[in-house]
């Protein structure tokens, strides 16, 4: 180094010389202290590996925490260039010379990407290089840190991961901080609320979707979830578009490393659908406990009504004079053994195989049911053409299409109106039917069922037939009447129509294949009157009502037969015993004491296998009229029946 002298100005403004050595000397030594400073605290940095690289990349220090991310002793990788901590790809494509490039040029290059270590394991490394610059501007070399970011990204990945299971489950997710302010909503939260997490963060959950419930609600589950750590219950909530919500929710109280409280999770499931069906549930249970005691109640109608219908024709050969009298009981019995009948099909649900039915009947029992039942500010009004399809179908289910119309045409009309009952047969073209869903070219029956009523708005109309939808009241509709309906009608290759306008009534068309082929077979015939007479052949009659055994004694001994009576199965088996040489039907009641009728049956045919058996009964399941078919039981008679009914059986029972 040449010695030279230069001009420095003091704070004096004096001038004075200084030996350049000197200046030299003193800043060399700090230089050097900042050195071991810098070098210190290079090492004390154990997370990050720090190192210094001249122009060309080459190593020219090397800290601790490179030692120990790395692998290298300082004494191996001083001098060598920063590449080999690179993947061979990377080193191909000359990417290392492009970061020192890149830094030389921008000041500072940062990326994240894979390297290598010393035993070849590779790690993901979050890379800085900084370039170093002389106060003329010259490019005197990089300063390197490199951290060791793999467990880290693999821990946010699994989070992510994790989110994204949040994301996809189907349950409400949310979290909320001790001042109970939501600061995560997952994507099932998004679904079920309507809400997005931006919508939602900061908000309480309270304020957001609990509106309805009492401040003094949410303090008692607050106190609940820090005391317990945990809650849960359900709830009435509503969503972002006002639909009234109910779900189970489960709160966790979470905790941190020190076990202090930090949020509280929770989990919420949509039980609105679950609670409908449960609903629907019980009130079908109770259906069927009305089932179980109608059925009790149409086995008393049946016996006080049996003898009624058995014995009017008697009265008319008696009493000719009183025909039109007669003629009155007999009509008010028979349309109360269908109101029995229509009381069992309706509360037990009973279904039917698909046979050919009588649509004007079928509305006529309608029509029965409305004037017993409807108010009488509702007037009804019938109108059937006179030669109707007949249609092949359940019984059963088609009451309860005309049924669960009627009660909507009803309520329709709370201050009463005009509800209207027609039939007719439908011819449906190729043009028609290509314009109407679930419509098919052909003939038809059609039914219409008309209101006076309020109507639907075209809003609701689009709607009615989905499962739960119902403009009702919770107490007063489930919302199942209508899709019903259309299942029962689609089930028998039918379609509805609906015509309506608020304020002024609805329409609701059903139209069924009509079974026009059959229409010869299901006409009605002038009646024959035949009377089928015995030729004193001994008949045992067993039922536990003392006036149905009367009324079957009168109308059997004026048919010309010996009858003997029984009031139970016992009884009834030692009349057996005693008249078997002689005996040559019995007609039995199903369910009497003692012993049932099934049984009675059983024990009969092994003690007299020839007797020709008649069972009479006001219902008889299809598992036992399977078994008294098999048993070889010669006809089954709805009670209550009508003589003609009688003889028919016994015509059938005597010519076999």
């Amino acid at each position: 180094m040449n010695i030279t002298n230069v001009l420095v100005v003091d704070d004096d403004s004096a001038m004075c010389r200084i030996n350049l050595d000197q200046l030299v000397a003193t800043r060399t030594e700090e230089l050097r202290e900042s050195e071991e400073r810098f070098r210190l605290f290079v090492d004390a940095v154990g997370d990050y590996a720090l190192l210094m690289l001249d122009p060309q990349g080459c190593v020219i220090s090397w800290n601790a925490g490179a030692e120990r991310i790395k692998g290298y002793k300082p004494h191996e990788i001083i001098g060598q260039h920063f590449s080999r901590f690179y993947l061979p790809d990377a080193i191909e494509k000359q990417h290392p010379d492009e970061e020192l490039r890149i830094a030389a040029k921008e000041g500072r290059h940062a990326e994240e990407g894979w390297r290598v270590r010393k035993d070849g394991s590779r790690f993901l490394a979050d890379v800085v290089i900084t370039a170093i610059h002389d106060n003329t501007g010259t490019l005197r070399g990089s300063a390197k840190v490199t951290r060791d970011i793999t467990e880290r990204k693999l821990a946010e990945k699994r989070l992510q991961e994790q989110a994204s299971l949040l994301d996809q489950t189907q349950d409400a997710m949310y979290v909320w901080d001790l001042e109970w302010r939501i600061i995560y909503w997952n994507r099932g939260a998004e679904r079920l609320y309507g809400w997005t997490a931006e919508e939602v963060m900061g908000t309480r959950p309270g304020e957001l979707f609990s509106a309805t419930a009492s401040a003094t609600y949410f303090e008692e589950v607050e106190d609940a979830i820090m005391e317990n750590g945990s809650w849960t219950g359900e709830e009435e909530q509503v969503s972002k578009s006002g639909k009234k919500l109910i779900v189970n929710s489960r709160c966790i109280l979470l905790r941190d490393e020190q076990d202090k409280p930090k949020s509280v999770l929770v989990t919420s499931t949509d039980i609105t659908d679950l609670k409908k069906i449960q609903s629907q549930m019980l009130r079908t249970q109770r259906l069927e406990s009305i089932g179980t005691l109608a059925g009790g109640i149409a086995h008393d109608l049946n016996n006080s009504l049996a003898p009624i219908l058995m014995v009017t024709g008697l009265l008319r050969m008696q009493y000719p004079g009183a025909t039109e009298m007669i003629d009155t009981v007999e009509s008010s019995a028979k349309r109360g053994a269908d109101m029995v009948r229509q009381l069992l099909t309706f509360a037990k649900g009973v279904e039917g195989e698909r046979l050919l039915v009588d649509p004007g009947r079928l509305l006529k029992e309608m029509a029965q049911i409305i004037k017993s039942t409807f108010p009488k500010n509702i007037q009804l009004r019938t109108l059937y053409a006179k030669q109707l399809h007949p249609i092949l179908g359940d019984a059963t289910q088609l009451h309860q299409v005309l049924l669960n119309l009627c009660v909507n045409a009803r309520d329709a009309m709370p201050t009463g109106g005009t509800l209207s009952l027609e039939a007719e047969n439908a011819e449906i073209d190729a043009t028609y039917a290509s314009a109407v869903p679930d419509a098919k070219p052909g003939r038809y029956l059609a039914w219409r069922i008309k209101d006076t009523g309020t109507g639907i708005p075209p809003k609701i109309l689009e709607r009615i037939f989905e499962p739960f939808f119902s403009t009702k009241g919770p107490d007063k509709g489930t919302g199942l009447g209508l899709s019903t309906v259309i299942g029962i009608v689609k089930s028998h290759g039918g379609f509805v129509q609906i015509y309506s306008v608020p304020g002024q009534g609805s329409t609701f068309s059903i139209y069924l294949p009509a079974e026009v082929s059959s229409a010869a077979d299901t006409a009605v015939l002038p009646k024959v009157e035949t009377t089928f007479r015995g030729h004193g052949e001994t008949i045992l009659v067993v039922d536990d009502e003392a006036n149905v055994r009367q009324a079957a004694r009168a109308v059997l001994t004026s048919l010309n037969f010996k009858v003997i009576t029984a009031d139970n199965g016992v009884e009834a088996l030692v009349q057996v015993a005693e008249k078997r040489t002689e005996l040559r039907a019995i007609i039995t009641d199903l369910h009497m004491p003692n012993m049932d009728g099934l049984t009675f049956v059983r024990v009969l045919k092994s003690m007299l296998p020839e007797a020709g058996i008649i069972v009479a009964s006001g219902r008889v399941e299809e598992r036992e009229a399977n078994e008294f078919t098999a048993l070889g039981v010669v006809a089954l008679l709805e009670k209550p029946f009508t003589q003609e009914k009688l003889e028919e059986a016994l015509k059938t029972l005597f010519q076999k």
